[in-house]
């Protein structure tokens, strides 16, 4: 049986799964980095060895549950798992808003959970290490899940207008 990959980034809301997903798409994964995820395509397309998917915790209102998503890959074919779960400065996305931070606090438990049911390998995709070594970052990180990133990225700093407020 040939081996398709599924890779999971999952964050709670605003720590980075947009931008995460775009660099593991530019790296040559299928998927979009888009707030709706073609889940047809991803199932139907019989040619991906390595997909992307894209799930923020909690998206809106909902909390992504990983049990249909993964009954469907497993039936497309898929027979790898992978996640790797973004994290941000909890100061800057929870903008010093308790339900803002209990919801962060809720998103991580989540995922968490959803990963062991399933036992599927994670890493840690840390923002600021990306604003501080960039490119250099990206690149190790995606080399973990046998990616290659061509080229520079751009990372700005998304962090440091929720600290100038004070000023």
């Amino acid at each position: 049986m040939e081996n398709k990959k599924l890779i999971f980034v999952l964050g709670p809301e605003t720590t980075g799964t947009r931008f995460w997903t775009g660099l593991f798409v530019q790296a040559g994964c299928f998927g979009t980095d888009h707030d709706v995820q073609n889940l047809d395509s991803l199932m139907q397309e019989p040619n991906i060895k390595t997909a992307v998917w894209r799930y923020s915790y909690p998206m809106g209102d909902v909390w992504p549950d990983l049990d249909e998503i993964i009954g469907l890959a497993k039936d497309a074919g898929y027979n790898q798992f992978q996640a790797a779960i973004t994290h941000r400065d909890w100061l800057a996305i929870s903008r010093f808003d308790l339900k803002r931070f209990n919801k962060l606090q809720q998103g991580y438990l989540q995922i968490y959970r959803n990963l062991e049911k399933f036992n599927i390998p994670f890493t840690h995709l840390n923002y600021e290490s990306a604003i501080l070594y960039g490119s250099d970052y990206a690149r190790n990180v995606l080399s973990f899940y046998d990616l290659n990133l061509n080229g520079d990225v751009e990372i700005k700093d998304g962090n440091k207008r929720h600290y100038d407020r004070g000023k």
